[in-house]
């Protein structure tokens, strides 16, 4: 059982590490009560459920320990790039 596929059945495949875009404040862990959680991004590359399988997923991690949240992905518009 994949416990971070949040009932969709898969997780989505990303690329690269995350980069962290900025301290949490208001959000402390509960999983280990750390204090300065960061919001992070990644890039999805293969994502069923994304409109063309690709953008970018974001989501609150901790430093202090392995605890993520569930990631919201959103889906990014290649053609725009032209």
């Amino acid at each position: 059982m994949n416990l971070r596929d949040y009932g969709y059945g898969d997780s989505p495949e990303v690329k690269g590490v995350p980069k962290v875009l900025g301290e949490a404040n208001s959000y402390d862990c509960p999983h280990c009560g750390c204090t300065q959680t960061f919001l992070l991004q990644v890039e999805v590359v293969k994502a069923k459920k994304l409109k063309g399988g690709s953008g970018f997923g974001s989501y609150i991690g901790c430093p202090a320990c392995p605890w993520a949240s569930p990631m919201v992905t959103v889906a990014t518009d290649e053609s725009k790039n032209d």
